[in-house]
């Protein structure tokens, strides 16, 4: 009976063991997803702020280049405009100073 009770008590004892031991690996396997969902949190963050500020530069250099091509032209256009003016006054001149004389006359 003694032996009996003996062995109830020693699979008892390894049963509770048993059950710490699950508890403790059921833990260790929630750290570990814990500290792994951080990491993956941490490197997703650190690749979207990479990703963010490439296409943050991007978008600079696309507006500069753009501004500088519509700088360019305007100042194209602009000197086009002067050139045909300047072609323009002669005549104009002329025309006006003949009226101007054409009123005298």
């Amino acid at each position: 009976m003694k032996e009996i009770v003996n062995q109830i008590l020693k699979e008892e004892e390894i049963g509770r063991a048993m059950l710490t031991k699950a508890k403790q690996d059921a833990q260790n396997l929630i750290l570990k997803a814990q500290k792994d969902s951080k990491d993956l949190f941490d490197k997703t963050a650190e690749e979207t702020k990479d990703i963010t500020s490439r296409k943050q530069k991007e978008a600079e250099n696309k507006f500069l280049a753009e501004r500088e091509r519509i700088l360019q032209e305007t100042q194209s256009d602009s000197i086009a405009l002067r050139k045909s003016r300047e072609n323009d006054i002669p005549a104009i001149a002329k025309e006006i100073f003949q009226k101007i004389i054409d009123i005298k006359l």
